[in-house]
């Protein structure tokens, strides 16, 4: 049961990167364990299929790059009907394919062609995505239940607890754990993201967004349900801590 604890807290409603996430984890276990707690894992796999069936859920996150990975996903979940109790043909909503959802739903489209591309670390398509467009000017920064959000005309970056504000020397100004941090992120209103880097060469997963101040806000993946995650115009950019970096 251990293993599939890590699904308690798993959010009602998750993007595409968190929805692969899990699959990914779940696909992982070793299937002796997930027959053994069959209830517990067939609870965790239709929490995941409505998920995707939602209206922000993962559906509305698919490109023709990840769409396999949700059918694959899907026809192992029919290859386990027999082990775990529902019909070998069942449809799942993981089902849906991209020219599907296009179709009903153009945006999904846009957002396809304006997000990352494969072939590349996701921050350095964000890096220069935000080179693309200039300065992004900070009109609100609130942290909430340790994690952080800011945002701007056409932009949004949100993280969970895991982040932290350097000062131009690399001193700590704060994290996501200081006292009365929800008053402190109120100095970050008014400046602006000048650039987006990665953590380091080894860990690419995560972003340092730089200042206008001559700060740098670092976000650090931990949770595969609640990654980083930033929004300029149409395109959205995903962290995933099933990267590499983090196995």
């Amino acid at each position: 049961m251990k293993k599939l604890r890590m699904f308690q807290d798993m959010p009602t409603v998750m993007d595409a990167s968190a929805e692969l996430a899990a699959m990914r984890a779940l696909r992982a276990m070793p299937m002796e364990h997930l027959t053994k707690h069959r209830e517990e894992f067939v609870d965790i796999v239709r929490r995941l299929d409505d998920s995707h069936a939602d209206s922000s859920g993962g559906a509305f996150g698919l490109t023709p790059d990840n769409e396999a990975e949700f059918h694959e996903f899907a026809d192992w979940l029919r290859g386990l009907g027999s082990l775990m109790g529902w019909p070998s043909d069942t449809t799942w909503a993981l089902d849906v394919t991209f020219e599907q959802m296009t179709a009903a739903y153009p945006q999904v489209l846009e957002d396809a062609a304006a997000g990352p591309r494969p072939g590349s670390p996701m921050v350095v398509q964000l890096a220069e995505r935000v080179q693309e467009v200039g300065p992004l000017e900070i009109g609100e920064a609130v942290s909430a239940s340790e994690g952080l959000r800011l945002s701007g005309e056409e932009w949004v970056f949100i993280t969970a607890p895991g982040w932290r504000v350097l000062n131009s020397d690399g001193t700590l100004a704060y994290a996501w754990s200081t006292p009365g941090v929800g008053e402190r992120v109120d100095d970050l209103v008014d400046l602006s993201v000048q650039e987006v880097t990665s953590q380091s060469a080894i860990t690419n997963c995560d972003p340092v967004l730089h200042l206008s101040d001559g700060r740098c806000v670092e976000a650090f993946s931990g949770d595969p349900f609640r990654p980083w995650s930033m929004r300029i115009a149409a395109g959205t950019f995903t962290g995933a801590p099933t990267a590499p970096e983090w196995l």
